[in-house]
């Protein structure tokens, strides 16, 4: 029981004597020992040594942004940089043990490091706004959060569904090789910060790294003989947007459908050449809404856009043709269709289902005599259908003429369709 009060005692009186102000005092006081001691006479713009090492020890990116219409790509990013200071090397045992120090940017050296690919005026990477850590060897440890602005040619060829090769160059402006060398530590790749939300959901960029790689390269130049030394690092991000599957995608699928709705109007309706109108505006205004993200694209058209303009193609020719169906089947002729014409419609209108306008066409499709009424009727305009039943057998045969030729046409634009959205399939 004794012995059990004796250990007591023992650990209280061991944690006091821990805690007292003179043993804190004491700490700090050596820490601003070995600082002032570390500082003195130190000179932050000679090089601790030649060739300084710069090791690239972590590529860590919080947030990625492409800017297609630039060709920049933007990150935030968390970089890694390690070397050796002698200078502000010590003993631990003669400071109280101290085994670690951190110290101001603007007090200590710092690699002249820039990006050679920037893209803006900031080419500067090191940054004297950040703190470095310092162990007794010397060793020195800068961990700065930076935004990265840089060149990077966008490949918008698949565009939404687009993936782009980005390197990122980084060396220093003024020293060679000789003077500063810079490595990669074994294993160092890029990583991608991923975080939870308060709710538990993960946070969600539009672009995914798939591929990266980080390596340290020497060059010589043709008016130098010493080397230069840079890192690399090679990005290949593609965009994951569920979104403009339902933004671009499905509206240009369906741009392409719609325009099928001109050769299912009746041939003599007039709103064909209106709704044609229509679908050559919404196609313009797609393509307006692409321009602002594609219209530097380099070197290839994005196949979306080929799709659109393609499909804005087909809306003008499917309202110039039908221009010539509703011609051949409103205009007063007097005189019936050439017999080959005639015979070609006769042959053609069975098979695309025309029967009720080969009735019109041998004169037994009048109004008021039980056959189905005329297009004109359906649309509202009964005066006109009146008139057109009063043309007899002429009337009705140039009617069929134009309504074998609508149907021909729409079996015509069918066929190019399946080809073309077989076509950009890749995109859609």
């Amino acid at each position: 029981m004794v012995s059990s009060w004796v250990v007591v005692v023992v650990m209280v009186m061991a944690m006091v004597t821990a805690g007292r102000p003179e043993d804190q005092a004491d700490s700090l006081k050596q820490e601003h020992l070995i600082r002032d001691t570390l500082l003195q006479g130190y000179h932050k713009e000679a090089l601790p040594q030649k060739p300084s090492v710069i090791t690239i020890t972590q590529f860590s990116i919080r947030d990625l942004e492409m800017h297609e219409g630039a060709h920049r790509l933007s990150l935030h990013a968390w970089l890694g940089f390690m070397w050796m200071d002698k200078r502000l090397s010590w003993k631990p045992e003669d400071y109280g043990g101290l085994r670690k120090l951190s110290f101001s940017s603007r007090q200590v050296w710092l690699p002249d490091l820039s990006v050679y690919n920037a893209g803006d005026a900031e080419a500067t990477l090191i940054s004297s706004k950040f703190r470095v850590t310092v162990k007794p060897s010397g060793e020195v440890l800068y961990v700065p959060s930076l935004d990265l602005h840089y060149s990077c040619v966008a490949d918008l060829t698949y565009w939404p569904h687009d993936t782009h090769n980005c390197t990122l160059k980084i060396g220093s402006w003024v020293h060679d090789g000789n003077s500063i060398d810079i490595r990669v530590k074994e294993g160092t790749n890029v990583q991608m910060e991923v975080t939870k939300s308060s709710q538990g959901h993960m946070d969600t960029m539009e672009w995914e790294i798939i591929d990266s790689k980080i390596i340290a390269e020497s060059k010589y130049y043709d008016c130098c003989s010493e080397p230069y030394v840079s890192m690399r690092a090679i990005l290949v991000a593609r965009r994951e947007a569920p979104a403009y599957t339902w933004l671009i995608k499905t509206p240009a699928v369906c741009l392409i459908l719609l325009t099928m709705v001109l050769f299912i109007l009746p041939p003599r309706a007039g709103e064909k050449i209106t709704f044609g109108g229509l679908c050559i505006i919404l196609n313009l205004m797609f393509l307006v809404f692409a321009h602002g993200t594609v219209r530097n694209a380099p070197s290839h058209t994005p196949l979306l856009v080929q799709l659109v303009t393609l499909q804005l193609v087909l809306a003008v020719s499917s309202v110039l043709m039908s221009s010539v169906v509703i011609r051949a089947a409103r205009a007063p002729y007097t005189s019936p269709p050439g017999p080959s014409l005639h015979r070609f419609s006769l042959t053609i209108a069975p098979a695309m289902g025309l029967s009720s306008y080969l009735k019109q066409a041998s004169g037994q499709g009048r109004l008021g005599t039980g056959t189905p009424k005329s297009d004109e009727v359906e649309l509202g305009s009964e005066a006109e259908s009146l008139r057109c039943g009063e043309q007899g057998v002429v009337a009705g045969q140039w009617l069929l003429f134009g309504a074998v030729l609508d149907r021909v046409a729409l079996a015509v634009y069918f066929g190019i369709t399946i080809i073309v959205l077989i076509r950009f399939s890749c995109v859609l």
